[in-house]
């Protein structure tokens, strides 16, 4: 008997706190950038780019897939990594690649390629190597489009004026060029809305923005 689960990143309560498989892939084999894919043991999805060797940025977000089914006594996660969803240089034939499990039933984290004590498994400066059959094609361009509508009502009670409605739409556009360099699109941009946006809820007397940068700044103002 097995059960069968698929979910996306968004459910997915952090590395630490679930039984989880990741993969760490550095394509441009610096070390430094990349990109980091996982599962958990009930089927939360995990996407991100690498950075500083180490970080990992979830505001990433592409297209893959991954089935998990669970059994009495492991759970086995199967994932599919479309080339065209990732960056990599044409004519390549191997890319750095480490593999990390953790199993919280018996306390224990592992890598595939041997990782020093003081060094998280995402450590790009420790990984092994994948080695393609031949080398790799050029890449696809990439192109995603983020449509949306937006609307509002409005009515002044105090002067008895009828209420009126307003609508509109935009979109946001991203299309890979080359593996180092994209372009970026937008019309009628909804600034409050953009996917990676990380919004915050302002609840202090105090600006929140770009420190120094006029009207927009952490400075208190006097209103007295």
């Amino acid at each position: 008997m097995c059960r069968y689960r698929t979910l996306h990143q968004k459910n997915w309560p952090g590395p630490w706190i679930n039984d989880n498989f990741l993969v760490f892939i550095d394509p441009f084999l610096d070390q430094t950038t990349g990109y980091s894919f996982g599962v958990s043991a009930s089927g939360a999805k995990w996407d991100g780019t690498m950075a500083n060797g180490s970080s990992v940025s979830l505001d990433w977000d592409c297209k893959w897939r991954s089935e998990t089914r669970q059994y009495e006594d492991r759970w086995v996660s199967e994932m599919s990594i479309p080339f065209k969803s990732i960056k990599y240089p044409a004519g390549g034939s191997q890319w750095n690649i480490n593999f990390s499990r953790l199993d919280l039933k018996s306390n224990e984290k592992s890598a595939w390629a041997p990782v020093p004590r003081q060094f998280p498994t995402a450590s790009l400066a420790h990984t092994g190597t994948l080695v393609f059959d031949a080398p790799l094609p050029h890449p696809r361009p990439q192109l995603s489009v983020i449509p949306y509508v937006f609307g509002s009502y409005a009515q002044d009670k105090v002067v008895n004026k009828e209420g009126k409605y307003s609508a509109d739409f935009g979109f946001d556009a991203k299309i890979g060029i080359s593996s180092s360099m994209n372009l970026d699109l937008t019309y009628n941009p909804d600034f409050a809305q953009v996917e990676v946006d990380q919004q915050i809820t302002n609840i202090a007397p105090d600006w929140i923005g770009c420190s120094g940068a006029g009207w927009c700044s952490f400075e208190r103002e006097n209103w007295e």
